[in-house]
């Protein structure tokens, strides 16, 4: 029986944070498109995982040496920052390098949405990472968490 629901849970995580994502560009990037790239990886945590941080969806993705999706990317991330209710964004070499957003809350208005992007190959890196995050957590916590 716990089995069961252990597989339950694991099976129902992308649809969660799937979900939560809804309505925003960054959507089509998470579940789905790089799943299976060698160079990607994806991260999916919610509930007791993140109590303690007093988040509820914790979405991750990081593309390694895979520069040409940097504008699908950009592109994205700029669109859903047009709406944000507080930004915090560095350009380097005429690209976004990095980006902390606070989104507009879901419509019962309960859970702040934060978006974070790192562009490192905007610095000769070559990593691409975003990440999206929600809960009651404030916007100070979360930038604290996210430096960890």
């Amino acid at each position: 029986m716990k089995l069961n629901a252990l597989i339950l849970t694991i099976a129902m995580l992308p649809a969660v944070a799937a979900g939560a994502q809804e309505g925003l560009s960054v959507n089509g990037l998470f579940n789905g498109p790089y799943r299976d790239n060698v160079h990607a990886t994806e991260t999916v945590i919610s509930g007791s995982g993140l109590q303690e941080y007093n988040l509820s969806v914790y979405h991750s993705l990081t593309l390694s040496g895979m520069s040409d999706e940097v504008p699908v990317f950009e592109a994205a991330v700029l669109k859903d920052a047009a709406g944000a209710l507080d930004k915090e964004v560095a350009f380097r070499n005429g690209r976004l390098y990095y980006g902390y957003y606070t989104l507009k809350p879901m419509s019962d208005g309960e859970l702040n949405r934060y978006l974070f992007y790192l562009n490192q190959h905007a610095v000769g890196k070559d990593k691409l990472i975003l990440i999206y995050i929600e809960g009651k957590a404030g916007r100070a916590d979360v930038k604290k968490m996210l430096k960890k």
